[in-house]
């Protein structure tokens, strides 16, 4: 079991990962057995964040759990991992990735995964608290011994006010080569963001020809003349022999 130093620096055993503690204190975990104790804490000696300067790779570490820097007030200082994977389709690879996930404290937040050729591929974003954030990159590198390749990729967006308008495009048409690349230049040339996409091929009921299907989340900037870019993607669509729709989210349709 572990065992808490003397009560010089104050700290709080609430829910697991959330602690509170005077600047200039470092922690770090002490165990002497090979289980996790979350409620063992011991203070280091030696100055640790500065007052206003909380960086969780300056706080002490020990033993098989790492420590992780918190805010003031008591909150974990996290950080944003967006993660991209493929590997050859089974069973048990989305337990694989979860169980390091979990194992780190992470919280599993937004993710897009298919089955694509016989491949199994997608997108992931988690939240991570800081001190635990190379351990994780590390765990998922691993996971190539059980056939998943994993890329991780730190985020540093800021979620800030955007002046876009939002619009959806849904497309169906005969499916060909240079459809996508002939909507995303007309879209891009006008300034046009594509938020999110998605695609597909399937059957026509009657001749049994591919039909190919599209649908996408666009920002476009606002000011911009909608007008001309409802006439311009009519114009294409004509020209590629598809159906083309633009709407507002949840409104009215602009095709």
């Amino acid at each position: 079991m572990g065992i808490c130093s003397r009560a010089q620096t104050a700290w709080r055993p609430w829910a697991r990962g959330w602690a509170t503690a005077r600047p200039h204190a470092r922690w770090s975990w002490e165990s002497t057995s090979s289980r996790r104790q979350p409620n063992a804490f011991v203070r280091r000696s030696g100055a640790g964040p500065q007052s206003g300067a909380l960086d969780g790779r300056n706080w002490a570490t020990s033993g098989a759990v790492v420590n992780n820097a918190v805010w003031p007030g008591g909150r974990i200082l996290t950080r944003s991992l967006v993660l991209t994977l493929i590997g050859p389709d089974r069973p048990g690879l989305v337990e694989a990735l979860a169980r390091s996930i979990a194992a780190h404290d992470a919280n599993w937040l937004e993710s897009r995964m298919s089955r694509l050729a016989g491949k199994f591929a997608g997108i992931l974003l988690v939240d991570v608290p800081d001190g635990q954030a190379e351990a994780l990159t590390r765990s998922l590198r691993e996971l190539q011994s059980e056939g998943l390749t994993v890329v991780t990729e730190h985020s540093t967006e800021e979620d800030v006010a955007r002046d876009w308008i939002g619009l959806e495009l849904s497309l169906v048409g005969q499916d060909r080569p240079g459809i996508i690349r002939d909507i995303s230049r007309a879209l891009a040339g006008r300034g046009v963001n594509v938020e999110e996409l998605s695609t597909g091929c399937t059957s026509a009921p009657m001749s049994g020809e591919a039909l190919f299907h599209a649908t996408a989340r666009l920002q476009v900037p606002k000011g911009a003349p909608l007008d001309e870019l409802r006439k311009a993607l009519e114009a294409l669509a004509n020209d590629l022999m598809v159906d083309l729709t633009l709407r507002n989210p949840g409104g009215s349709s602009q095709d």
